[in-house]
């Protein structure tokens, strides 16, 4: 089982998806956050990437899990790419926040 993270920030999300065993591979674009994943899950694979620019070969991944990062990226982009990497009878997990969160953030871009 391949299993793609994406947006996994420390890593620590995969306890939320209740992942199975295999080889995980963790995306994310911030440096800081995947120094600190790497230290903490050393036998994870970690890389710089976004979620628009996968860097994974077709059909590579059986599971793609995603905890809030999607609302930052271009998701059709993202979609595709999710697409494109999952073999064909691949699954995906994904969390948004909930719907109090959004509410609050817009208010305070409004203020």
């Amino acid at each position: 089982m391949r299993i793609l993270d994406l947006g996994c920030g420390r890593g620590i999300n995969l306890d939320f998806f209740n992942v199975g065993d295999g080889t995980v591979y963790g995306v994310d674009v911030s440096h800081a956050s995947l120094s600190g994943a790497v230290v903490k899950f050393p036998h994870r694979k970690f890389c710089s990437g976004s979620g628009e620019a996968l860097p994974f070969r077709d059909g590579s991944m059986d599971e793609v899990v995603s905890k809030v990062a999607l609302l930052y990226m271009n998701i059709p982009h993202a979609r595709h790419e999710i697409h494109r990497v999952l073999v064909p009878v691949g699954t995906v997990s994904a969390s948004l926040h909930y719907f109090r969160s959004l509410f609050l953030n817009c208010a305070a871009i409004r203020d």
